[in-house]
């Protein structure tokens, strides 16, 4: 199970207390948990020529997205190392992340879950009630 935190590209990480899913939650389904950071705000997203890279396909800005995406990469060729197996890999995402679905699509065909909620004041409990759920219905 690989953990994508939301935030709207701006705050927030993958081991961030009462968001993230838990590790209760990979134990009861038999998971290997892994979680990641990326690059978030003006480091991660900020587009100037002074930041072209020609390792990243001339990209010039959203290295958070790049970040995720080798995370995922590297994911896909360990994850082994760790007991899991790379043909069974499920991604959670929040909903801010759903624009790089379709790339995360392409390293992991099997499951991608987007956990839909809106961040802010209340996101906590709501976020949780979503994750209770998924720990009810675990198989």
């Amino acid at each position: 199970m690989v953990w994508i935190h939301g935030g709207f590209l701006q705050f927030g990480n993958g081991n961030e207390p009462g968001i993230s899913p838990t590790a209760k939650l990979a134990k009861k389904m038999n998971m290997v948990f892994v979680s990641m950071n990326y690059r978030l705000y003006t480091l991660g997203f900020m587009a100037l020529d002074i930041l072209t890279d020609d390792i990243l396909t001339d990209s010039k800005g959203n290295y958070g997205l790049w970040d995720q995406l080798c995370a995922l990469q590297w994911v896909k060729e360990n994850i082994k190392n760790f007991g899991g197996d790379p043909r069974k890999v499920c991604v959670l995402i929040s909903i801010i992340m759903c624009k790089n679905e379709n790339k995360v699509i392409s390293l992991f065909i099997h499951k991608v879950t987007a956990l839909h909620f809106t961040w802010g004041p209340k996101c906590d409990s709501n976020l949780m009630i979503q994750v209770d759920m998924l720990e009810k219905n675990a198989k």
